[in-house]
């Protein structure tokens, strides 16, 4: 245990190090919570009592910490069958004993059985993919984490974030069919994560109102040019 030990202390030390780098550019970063974990999971590690690498993949820190600790978890988790019955009788013995945190279930679960489950990370990733563009909150991080198969998350995120999020593009279209050509600027004014059908009926009326104005003004100037060229005329 003597190594377990001095991994802990070493774990510990380089977070101390890391975390007081990260205080300088983020003043409310939880530095002792991260050391204590660092430092447990670095005892676990160099004791060797840590669960394969396979079986973590796809956990966070706080997953991997109860799979490697509790030993009726980590036996369960490593004996469970790869299936999504297999995954369920993990979570029904985590909240069994009393561990509800969903992340964390969902983690645990996932190293069961990954292909019927999905992560928060994995979810994350997914809308990253799609639209670096869009960031979505935590309500809709839930829509597509869970005893959900991951097969279909790109395509699914895909056809949810098109709908919300209008691109440089569409707002090119939508000018166009008003017979506008706006510049970069413009465009990027209008463009972001907005309903994409609210926006580009925002952006037809704005042009809609906007040209009978620039209309009058052409109006007015090529009445002056008339009016200039018929003195012209009269002096000639």
């Amino acid at each position: 245990m003597k190594e377990g030990v001095q991994e802990a202390f070493e774990e510990g030390a380089v977070s101390g190090v890391t975390a007081t780098h990260i205080l300088e550019f983020n003043p409310d970063y939880d530095v002792a919570s991260n050391i204590t974990l660092n430092a447990t999971l670095g005892a676990i590690g160099g004791a060797g009592t840590v669960t394969g690498t396979q079986t973590l993949i796809g956990a966070g820190q706080a997953a991997k910490a109860i799979i490697s600790f509790n030993p009726t978890v980590k036996k369960a988790v490593k004996d469970a069958a790869k299936t999504a019955a297999g995954a369920a009788s993990i979570v029904s013995l985590l909240n069994t004993a009393g561990i509800e945190d969903v992340k964390v279930v969902n983690e645990i679960a996932n190293t069961v059985y990954s292909e019927g489950y999905t992560t928060e990370a994995e979810a994350t990733n997914a809308f990253k993919v799609s639209n670096p563009g869009y960031v979505p909150d935590a309500e809709e991080l839930n829509t597509f984490t869970g005893a959900k198969p991951d097969a279909n998350l790109a395509a699914d995120v895909a056809a949810y974030v098109d709908p919300r999020f209008i691109d440089a593009d569409e707002v090119k279209a939508a000018a166009l069919t008003e017979g506008v050509t706006l510049t970069d600027e413009q465009v990027a004014a209008l463009t972001g994560q907005k309903d994409e059908a609210d926006a580009v009926a925002k952006i037809k009326q704005m042009l809609t109102l906007k040209l009978p104005q620039e209309k009058k003004q052409n109006s007015f100037l090529q009445i002056r040019i008339i009016n200039l060229q018929k003195k012209k005329s009269l002096l000639a």
